[in-house]
């Protein structure tokens, strides 16, 4: 069995379990961990309709194109979903879904945001929802990439496919490095594999879990633009730090 189906089947059984698991046992809200109402998943409604939203979701010209200004790279459309700030609960968003062996949790985000935003023109003439990808070690020893997840619930809502166009090669993480060791980690992490020429002239839509210094988020969009110079490049995450 390839390493590809391996993970995917690790992932359906541990989605199974967690969910066979949340009927016997009654689940907790992964912000204010209070027991979760029936048809609450993962996050209590109290909290969701606390959640610090950001309020971005644009082609104008917002914070996030700023942070993402490039000489390289022209960022089309931008949308964050809420503010990933230091001792935050609703980090447990981000750091559950990615470190907890919680998927379903990273899914169900992209469901949500995806729905909240359907009533703008955000996903019109969006070809393609790029996730940003893991190095094969870090994705196979994870079971799953967070990033694909919430691309995979966003495609539940609009129906638009989720690609396979990147790889990356093994790095060291970006966590508690500064902008610049952020930018210099990302440098050659990231490439196009040879059927992302095909996209020349679409609109690709880059899906990441949080957006910090926008490093890593410039990386793939140059990947992409190296093998389709004519792609439009727009931007989903669901968390974004507040830069000074």
């Amino acid at each position: 069995m390839g390493a590809s189906r391996l993970s995917r089947l690790r992932q359906i059984v541990a989605d199974a379990v967690n969910d066979l698991a949340s009927v016997i046992v009654p689940g907790y809200c992964v912000v204010c961990n209070r027991p979760l109402l029936k048809g609450e998943r993962h996050v209590c409604l109290h909290c969701l309709a606390h959640l610090p939203r950001t309020g971005i979701c644009s082609g104008d010209f917002t914070s996030l194109h700023h942070r993402l200004a490039s000489t390289a790279v022209c960022i089309d459309r931008i949308a964050a979903w809420f503010y990933y700030t230091q001792g935050s609960p609703y980090n447990a968003i981000i750091t559950m879904a990615k470190y907890a062996d919680r998927p379903s949790l990273s899914r169900m985000s992209g469901e949500i945001f995806a729905r909240e935003i359907s009533c703008t023109d955000f996903f019109d003439g969006i070809d393609l929802l790029q996730p940003v990808p893991l190095a094969f070690r870090k994705e196979f020893s994870r079971g799953y990439n967070q990033s694909r997840q919430i691309a995979l619930g966003i495609s539940d809502i609009t129906g638009i496919p989720v690609g396979n166009l990147l790889k990356a090669r093994t790095h060291s993480t970006q966590t508690r490095k500064d902008a610049y060791s952020r930018y210099i980690n990302s440098l050659d992490v990231f490439s196009a594999r040879r059927d992302a020429t095909s996209f020349d002239n679409k609109h690709i839509l880059l899906i990441d879990d949080v957006l910090t210094t926008g490093s890593t988020i410039l990386a793939c969009a140059r990947a992409l633009l190296t093998a389709a110079p004519g792609a439009t490049i727009s931007v989903l995450t669901l968390g974004a730090t507040r830069l000074s």
